[in-house]
């Protein structure tokens, strides 16, 4: 099949969970024999991006507002590659490409897959301008959409809410490809980092959607009782870096508190080896990757409930909690305490993570979605 994935961004430094998922989605769709091409923006499309997409073609228009993600109007550009596919799978929701591609889609009677990945609640920034778009055309591409591919079943009644009907419904979850994770460390990474303690690990980016500001307030309320633990942020700041750090400079905290930025896979990988466990406190998230990493690489996790991963605790690999500081606090409280077995809850996420949530997997499944359609 011809299969073109359209994303606003694909950069594996920025991105966030939609960018991790279209990208590993068509790696592994290529690596089925599928021929793949990604319609995108250049905004933060990174030479690292690049080299990890070397594999496909990769198409970026140039924005003109960068605020928006409003892309150069190209429209030939986008015809073509909508003209020329068999399927076009679309990732996220609130996008201006994803309006181009849509109509192009109908211009041509192509058959096109939307996976929202929780984009459909309307929060965050532009409130209004959400809900315009929803109003004048968000809501007609769900609804003219072959297909929606939800990554949790939660996300139907994102749909429900928008009382609109969608064709047909699918659920694949994300996934983790375990060989991106060698299991070789650097040993002196910590130390060049200046981090002594042992510590809980936040993976993610640094704004109010994933709540890291919950997180700190949550810790800040045991730092006292616990003095030999520290906080460690991995992630590009999207405006809560400062505020954080300002917090932890009035509570005499700075010294606990480790906010890295992005860092490579490999120091990932060494990072939450290290960990005690990571932990996830989002306010909203369609089926949070880093936990899978983390299970990946034998560490439990604490998450909300707002993640739609709750099979966690049902496996005994972690902790689910409300998204609130004291349900967070006491969560953190249950997993440092001395009984708990990290070892063994990280042991139980790993099988379960090995067992069902692999992008091979996920990839597999969108391909026999997108060739029954056609062959129907």
């Amino acid at each position: 099949m011809k299969i073109l994935t359209v994303i606003e961004t694909v950069d594996i430094e920025t991105g966030g969970g939609a960018s991790e998922r279209a990208r590993q989605i068509s790696l592994n769709l290529q690596k089925l024999g599928h021929e793949i091409k990604v319609l995108t923006t250049s905004v933060h499309y990174s030479d690292l991006t690049r080299k990890t997409l070397k594999p496909l073609k990769v198409i970026t228009l140039r924005p003109l507002l960068r605020r928006f993600w409003v892309p150069h109007p190209r429209f030939w550009i986008v015809r073509n590659l909508v003209k020329e596919c068999d399927v076009v799978n679309i990732v996220n929701h609130w996008s201006i490409i994803v309006l181009m591609t849509y109509l192009f889609c109908k211009l041509y009677k192509k058959p096109y897959f939307v996976s929202p990945l929780g984009s459909l609640v309307i929060f965050g920034r532009s409130l209004p301008l959400k809900k315009l778009y929803n109003f004048f055309i968000g809501k007609r591409i769900l609804r003219d959409s072959t297909g929606c591919i939800l990554a949790t079943l939660d996300e139907k009644n994102h749909i429900d809410d928008l009382k609109i009907e969608v064709k047909n419904i699918f659920h694949i979850p994300n996934g983790v490809n375990e060989e991106d994770y060698p299991e070789t460390e650097n040993s002196v990474l910590l130390e060049n980092l200046g981090i002594k303690n042992k510590y809980v690990l936040f993976i993610g980016r640094l704004n109010e959607i994933k709540g890291p500001d919950i997180l700190f307030k949550a810790f800040q309320k045991l730092a006292s009782k616990i003095s030999d633990i520290d906080l460690v942020f991995i992630g590009p700041d999207e405006g809560l870096s400062d505020s954080i750090k300002d917090l932890a400079e009035k509570s005499g905290l700075s010294s606990r508190l480790h906010i890295l930025g992005y860092v490579s896979v490999e120091d990932k990988a060494t990072i939450i080896r290290k960990s005690l466990f990571l932990a996830i406190p989002s306010r909203r998230e369609a089926m949070s990757i880093v936990a899978l990493e983390s299970g990946i690489l034998g560490k439990p996790v604490l998450l909300t409930d707002r993640c739609g991963f709750d099979e966690v605790q049902e496996v005994g690999g972690g902790i689910v909690v409300e998204a609130n500081i004291n349900s967070i606090h006491s969560g953190l409280l249950s997993l440092l305490d001395k009984k708990a077995d990290l070892d063994s809850m990280g042991s139980n996420l790993k099988k379960f993570v090995r067992d069902n949530y692999l992008w091979s997997t996920a990839a597999t499944r969108h391909a026999e979605i997108f060739n029954n359609y056609l062959e129907s």
